[in-house]
């Protein structure tokens, strides 16, 4: 074996696996010491038998009776955020009229942080859970909502737990009625 061709093996093989295969899990400090930043969402969820991996979320608030609430949406496909922007924009800070027909969980959180109550839309079946199983609080913090939820069906039908750190999406405000154009007709004359 040649020595540049030894070189080249020793200086391969001497490269850190996270180096070669991509970086090491959210968390985990790197050989600089430095950590790397957790995911904006990590967790799963269950049902019955199969799992799903709902790694695309987004944080928003939505007017409802009560006043702002914050929603944390999770989908294991791209969630289409201007479709929603579009939707919050439109019908005054409210997304009643946003319907995702893909697998997700929506959540709901109080205006003081805790979790309320979740709506689940996954392969093709929907169903709507509140109470004591249902666990998790959030907080505003930078710009962003820090939180986890957990969730375990008392039957044992389905389950999740996430943590997130995810920016607040920003919606801007509905248009303002345009104003009207200014008259080009002439007043009568007396």
């Amino acid at each position: 074996m040649s020595s540049s061709l030894r070189i080249f093996l020793v200086a391969v093989w001497a490269i850190p696996l996270h180096a070669a295969w991509g970086a090491p899990p959210a968390g985990v400090a790197t050989p600089a010491g430095v950590a790397t930043p957790p995911k904006p969402i990590e967790g799963s969820f269950q049902l019955r038998d199969k799992k799903y991996a709902f790694n695309q979320a987004v944080a928003y608030e939505a007017k409802v009776f009560e006043g702002d609430q914050v929603f944390i949406l999770v989908s294991d496909k791209q969630i289409p955020i201007d479709n929603l922007k579009a939707v919050l924009k439109n019908n005054k800070g409210s997304d009643n009229k946003f319907v995702l027909f893909q697998n997700n969980i929506r959540i709901t959180f109080s205006p003081t942080g805790k979790a309320q109550f979740f709506n689940a839309y996954v392969e093709g079946q929907s169903f709507s859970v509140s109470g004591s199983s249902l666990t998790g609080t959030i907080k505003k913090k930078n710009g962003n909502i820090e939180g986890e939820v957990n969730y375990k069906d008392p039957d044992g039908g389905a389950r999740f737990a996430f943590t997130f750190d995810l920016p607040l999406l920003a919606v801007p405000p509905a248009d303002a009625k345009p104003a009207d154009p200014p008259s080009t007709s002439k007043p009568p004359k007396k």
